[in-house]
Formats: structure tokens, sequence, C-alpha cells
């Protein structure tokens, strides 16, 4: 469903709020259920690290979840800054584009070329950090997914 339709942002931030919970592994589970059929050539998950520098423990759930169902390999090989995040930055009037959201590749990991990789976000809204995060790896194809 599109994140501004009534009803996804508080889905979203009511999985978050479940952290560490039966029913929060439960959601994760079926959302990477529903996720696989999205994935059938992919070979590497990637998660993409929120505002706090780091991918959050919901989003790596999902990836390890896909790549049970998949076979795909789990890799968790983003890093980024601590920022305000792109909603705050909108709320305040400001221009998401404008923002260093800091993404690379953590040390020592290089990247195989032309290798079907699912980037995996906990929302997409602007698209801005799933753009930086494709920039860093080249030739390879992408399909992208947000539970939200």
């Amino acid at each position: 469903r599109p994140y501004y339709e009534p009803g996804v942002r508080d889905l979203q931030r009511r999985f978050k709020d479940f952290a560490g919970t039966g029913a929060y592994y439960d959601a994760a589970e079926w959302m990477a259920q529903d996720m696989s059929r999205f994935v059938k050539d992919v070979r590497v998950i990637v998660p993409i690290p929120g505002h706090n520098g780091y991918a959050e423990s919901g989003i790596r759930y999902i990836a390890h979840a896909l790549q049970e169902i998949t076979g795909a390999n789990y890799q968790n090989v983003l890093e980024g800054m601590y920022r305000p995040s792109l909603w705050q930055v909108k709320k305040a009037g400001g221009d998401v584009r404008k923002v260093d959201l800091g993404l690379e590749l953590k040390q020592g990991y290089q990247f195989m070329r032309n290798v079907p990789v699912l980037l995996i976000d906990n929302c997409i809204d602007t698209g801005t950090t799933m753009r930086a995060a494709m920039k860093l790896f080249d030739d390879a194809k992408f399909l992208a997914h947000a539970y939200t």
C-alpha cells in the first residue's frame, strides 16, 4: 500500500512498538513471505540503514527470514551516519535532497558486479535513501520493497 494511504504509517509504528514480541516476529515473517514472491532471481538481500546509521532490527529480521525462504544471501553491508529522519526534514519544510545520508559500503566489502540484489528499507517515502543506496552498487540489478 502507498505510504501516504491512511493507516500505513500507523501500521509501521505499531510494528516497531512490538519489537521483541511474538507478534513482532510473526509479522516480520509474514512480511518476508509476502515479499518473497518478488525476489525469485535475487541472490543478495541488503537492508538499508535508517537515520540512526544502521539497519534496524525489524529490517534485519525480515532480511534473515527472506534468506531462509529464498536461499538468497543476506548481507548487512551498508552503513550511514546519524542524521534527522527524512520525515522530520520534510515536516520541518526542509529539502530532503540536501540531506547527507552518509551511505557507504562497510569497510572491506567488495560487491560482485551483475548480481541481482534486493534492497529493503523500512519505508519508501521520497525514494531519496533508495536512490543513494543504488548508487553504491554500480551494475547490479535491483528490486526494492518496503515493509510498510
